[in-house]
């Protein structure tokens, strides 16, 4: 049976923080972190139910908090925004929130903000846009609305946004280009609209794209073309036009292409045969005509 989550003992849980080497991220590892000394407070995958309470503020030196995986409810006590005042602190908070507050970067000092297949609703909150320590983002799986454009900012050291499986709308902002470090840009099933904005092919950094399930369209920019580092893009499922850019061939590193259920049209482009990494290629329901490319015959890591 689910228990309450106890009101913490200054003392006794400033005895139980274990000193170690972490590494955040939304469920693994941060790909190029230092690893550093933190203090940590790991309560998650129990039975606890209930609410945080307020005193776990008093944990003044705690910089990394996880409460996955437990049957808690109601809010991030406005109390736990004290704790930004740390040198660093990560929060991974799964299944149970509805509302966090609105001050919840106040110390400028949030670089990990998970909360994954909860029931938040509204938008996100200003302070969190303002949040410039952030370094991953991880919103999925939640209720959250409002204009995709004016979800986040420009973040220096940003480099994983997660934000599928909401109700955004709106287009995707060219705002992200301005984040230089950011891997990883995951905004699909939503509603957004529009195009793909081409100041995003100057995301040097950026190796995986995913837009699926969007209602986007017009044709790809061939400014996409410059994104060298990309390892996968996922277009699947939105109303793209027009034909494939021939610049297409520039993601030399490109494992994982998905452009199915779109409105692409003209022949497929001989140039995709020089991604010789290229392990998986769905083209499939576009209105694509002639043969298919005897140059797709070179890239041996197909699966079939």
């Amino acid at each position: 049976m689910p228990v309450e989550l106890p009101k913490p003992s200054c003392k006794v849980l400033s005895n139980t923080l274990r000193a170690g080497l972490w590494q955040p991220s939304c469920h693994t590892s941060l790909p190029n972190a230092p690893q550093v000394i933190r203090f940590f407070l790991s309560l998650h995958a129990n039975d606890f139910s209930g609410i945080i309470p307020s005193e776990i503020c008093l944990l003044t030196r705690l910089e990394v908090l996880f409460l996955h995986s437990n049957y808690l409810n109601d809010t991030i006590p406005p109390s736990l925004c004290k704790l930004n005042n740390s040198v660093r602190l990560f929060l991974l908070i799964i299944h149970f929130l509805v509302i966090y507050p609105h001050n919840i970067c106040r110390g400028r000092a949030l670089e990990f903000f998970g909360v994954n297949e909860s029931h938040l609703r509204g938008t996100i909150p200003k302070s969190l846009r303002n949040c410039t320590s952030l370094v991953r983002v991880c919103l999925d799986g939640d209720n959250l609305s409002g204009n995709i454009s004016e979800a986040l900012d420009i973040y220096p050291n940003l480099n994983f946004v997660d934000l599928s499986c909401n109700n955004f709308y709106g287009e995707i902002s060219s705002i992200w280009s301005k984040c230089p470090k950011l891997g990883t840009l995951n905004v699909s099933m939503n509603d957004s609209t529009g195009d793909i904005p081409c100041e995003i092919g100057k995301s040097s950094h950026l190796h995986a794209f995913d837009l699926l399930f969007n209602h986007l369209f017009v044709e790809i920019p061939n400014d996409l073309g410059k994104l060298n580092s990309l390892t996968k893009l996922i277009l699947k499922w939105n109303q793209f036009t027009g034909r494939l850019p021939p610049e297409i061939s520039s993601f030399i590193k490109l494992e994982d292409i998905g452009l199915s259920i779109n409105r692409f049209i003209s022949s497929i482009p001989e140039s995709l045969g020089k991604l010789l990494k290229l392990h998986y290629l769905d083209l499939s329901k576009n209105q694509f005509f002639q043969e298919l490319p005897k140059e797709l015959e070179k890239v041996v890591q197909l699966s079939e």
